[in-house]
């Protein structure tokens, strides 16, 4: 059995975690509760022993009312990219399929050359703007930092490293006034959790 993890928005400011706990326990086991509070909203991560029963959890709470507020209830582990070894190549798919792959005409690949050349130029252009945050909670994730983080502005990427012990994180996001001013509310931000305390938050 694989543990799940799920989270849970829109709960009332003064949820705690046996409260959450409580409403989670009737769908399995519940291996751990983590309450959150970021300036928009209250929310919690719940792990359950396995996948069934997040899932099962999911479908009955989400969109239903806990303590007279609406809840919104979903899985807290996003899909990660689409790797190689899951989008086969087309030979692989002709080979599978009893044929033999088709040949494109020189024309084709030269067309194709210069779709991938203007695509990969106008990718450069994209400019990416990135912020390392330090001192975080031993318990804090990615999805719960860009929760917190996305408050102030659109943030595309979040990844946790550790570094010297200490548990930390690289955000990226598409605008630099977004980055200004997500920097600007993180930096000295008090963050409750385990070895919790005020994190930094500056650009890379």
């Amino acid at each position: 059995m694989q543990s799940k993890k799920i989270w849970i928005g829109g709960l009332p400011s003064d949820t705690t975690d046996g409260e959450v706990e409580r409403l989670c326990e009737k769908y399995g086991k519940v291996i751990d509760v983590h309450i959150r509070t970021s300036p928009r909203d209250r929310f919690a991560f719940v792990q359950f022993e396995d996948d069934a029963q997040a899932d099962d959890a999911i479908r009955a709470l989400d969109q239903t009312k806990f303590n007279h507020c609406t809840i919104k209830v979903s899985t807290a582990n996003p899909a990660g990219p689409r790797g190689p070894d899951r989008r086969p190549m087309r030979g692989d798919r002709d080979r599978r399929n009893g044929s033999r792959p088709r040949r494109r005409s020189p024309s084709r690949r030269r067309n194709s050359r210069t779709r991938s050349i203007r695509r990969s130029r106008s990718g450069s252009r994209r400019k990416v703007f990135r912020l390392k945050v330090e001192g975080m909670p031993d318990d804090m994730d990615g999805p719960e930092l860009k929760e917190i983080a996305s408050n102030f502005g659109s943030v595309s990427f979040v990844s946790t490293f550790r570094e010297r012990g200490v548990n930390c994180a690289t955000i990226e996001l598409g605008r630099e006034d977004d980055a200004r001013h997500v920097q600007k509310e993180l930096d000295n931000r008090r963050i409750s959790g385990t070895g919790g305390g005020r994190v930094g938050c500056f650009r890379q």
